[in-house]
């Protein structure tokens, strides 16, 4: 579950967990759902676990809000 600037709390197999948000300076958040979801499923599908899933979601989420609008930080891939 996110919770913008907080840490992401997650359960997997039973075990709860949190992790940590990068903090940026914000711009817009606009996207930052899609940006998360996109990475994580990225991430898990390449083999990592959850959180460290996570944590490569949250780096990318965070960095898409430091540009306005949904495309702006795309260059920065």
């Amino acid at each position: 579950m996110t919770d913008g600037a907080g840490p992401i709390r997650y359960r997997d197999h039973g075990v709860d967990g949190t992790v940590d948000v990068p903090a940026v300076p914000v711009v817009d958040t606009l996207g930052a759902g899609d940006a998360l979801h996109g990475a994580y499923a990225y991430a898990i599908a390449r083999g990592e676990v959850v959180a460290d899933a996570l944590r490569f979601a949250a780096a990318h989420a965070s960095a898409k809000c430091r540009y306005p609008g949904v495309r702006a930080w795309l260059k920065t891939l």
